[in-house]
């Protein structure tokens, strides 16, 4: 994988041109070698550092942009949200 700066950072596979959006505001690191956890999943793991003081995590770019229903909603998104309003007007 090629971590690109960005903005925004991500992570791009060349051979699958699949893009990982990194999150914002924080610095990541490789963390070499350690895998996630998650079944079916295998991605390599990065570090993500953000605040003062530091605090670090660890973080899987695929996960992070993949994630499963039964870990809960995403935040910012909500069930209504998704459901296109009865009294929209279609202007095509």
């Amino acid at each position: 994988l090629q971590y690109i700066t960005g903005p925004p950072a991500r992570l791009y596979n060349k051979y699958t041109e699949t893009v990982y959006p990194l999150p914002a505001g924080g610095v990541i690191k490789q963390w070499t070698g350690k895998k996630c956890t998650v079944p079916d999943c295998n991605f390599e793991l990065c570090l993500y550092s953000v605040g003062q003081p530091e605090r670090t995590f660890p973080l899987c770019p695929y996960c992070f942009n993949n994630p499963r229903k039964e870990w809960g909603a995403i935040p910012g998104e909500d069930e209504s949200s998704a459901e296109v309003p009865s009294n929209s007007v279609d202007r095509d």
